[in-house]
């Protein structure tokens, strides 16, 4: 999935390279505040992949993680940003419900996830109707399993589930992409593209257990369709 990501961004930045920067004409597109909507689908990755397992915590409270794989599936989004000539700064907001499936206990489960996103964008070819955008920010993440932390009695020689509440993380994300913005006039734009984000969850904030050692690795690769609106400076 990593792969798959970095070849499509490397594609659009030779794409870019090959045809010049494009700044010489007037800009197209509006400048001015900016609202819209996407379409995601989203491939999750990391350890919520293949072969979920279940991961024993420090003995400050002990308990055992199941990790469920969470299935690729579809969400939605919102955005609010800035547009200037060949650049825009956004927040974004992000929710989406995923089928999850863990190995242990053959059990299905569901994941959500949601994200806040703080993004700048570059725009090539800023006097053309189509125009390839690279992407640079920064993410919150939260994502929350359904009855996936197994609370364990203090009985060290055999101990017993005694308990059984949902797993809770959340966490700071790098966040890349690339796509392409097609404005139908210079108010209103469509947009598609693709977000690579990774973190690390060191805690499971559903059951506090201490440090998880090791954390638990969450990346995750974002394609989107979606259309954004201008209200430019006069």
């Amino acid at each position: 999935m990593r792969q798959a990501f970095w070849r499509v961004l490397f594609l659009l930045a030779v794409l870019v390279l090959a045809s010049g920067k494009g700044f010489a004409g007037e800009p197209y597109a509006a400048s001015g505040f900016y609202v819209g909507g996407d379409f995601y689908y989203h491939a999750v990755g990391g350890d919520f992949e293949a072969d979920s397992g279940y991961q024993t915590v420090p003995p400050l409270k002990p308990a055992i993680i199941l990790l469920g794989e969470i299935d690729n599936g579809p969400g939605w989004g919102a955005r609010l940003g800035y547009r200037g000539p060949n650049f825009a700064v956004e927040f974004a907001y992000l929710k989406s419900r995923h089928d999850d499936f863990n190995e242990i206990f053959m059990e299905e489960g569901k994941t959500a996830i949601d994200i806040l996103d703080l993004n700048l964008k570059y725009f090539f070819f800023s006097e053309k109707k189509l125009q390839p955008f690279l992407l640079l920010g920064a993410s919150y993440i939260w994502l929350e399993q359904r009855d996936r932390t197994l609370v364990l009695s203090d009985d060290e020689v055999d101990p017993e589930i005694i308990e059984i509440r949902d797993a809770k993380y959340n966490n700071f994300a790098l966040n890349a992409g690339a796509g392409l913005s097609y404005l139908v006039t210079p108010k209103v734009a469509l947009n598609t593209g693709v977000n690579y984000r990774w973190t690390e969850f060191d805690k499971n904030r559903g059951y506090e257990t201490g440090d998880l050692d090791p954390p638990i690795d969450f990346n995750m690769v974002s394609y989107n369709l979606g259309l954004t609106y201008t209200f430019p400076f006069k």
